[in-house]
């Protein structure tokens, strides 16, 4: 069940921003680099993201906080 403001809702709609960006850019990537360099650049900044993505989920399993927010706080301390 997805849930306002939950996990699942939250990740869906950040995947679905990500993916639909993605898509939208490919066109212009490919016709500005041409079809290998496009497409190495595309998978290229798909795994970094996808690297991030564990990063910052490794963290927050470590931290046990449950939102970015929390976890930048609990890392680097407030904002004075």
């Amino acid at each position: 069940m997805l849930t306002p403001g939950g996990m699942r809702t939250s990740f869906l709609t950040l995947f679905s921003a990500a993916a639909g960006a993605g898509i939208l850019s490919m066109p212009k990537v490919i016709s500005s680099f041409g079809l290998m360099v496009g497409t190495g650049s595309v998978i290229f900044f798909a795994l970094l993201t996808f690297r991030i993505f564990s990063i910052i989920n490794e963290l927050i399993i470590k931290s046990n906080r449950k939102s970015y927010a929390n976890l930048v706080s609990y890392y680097f301390g407030k904002v004075s």
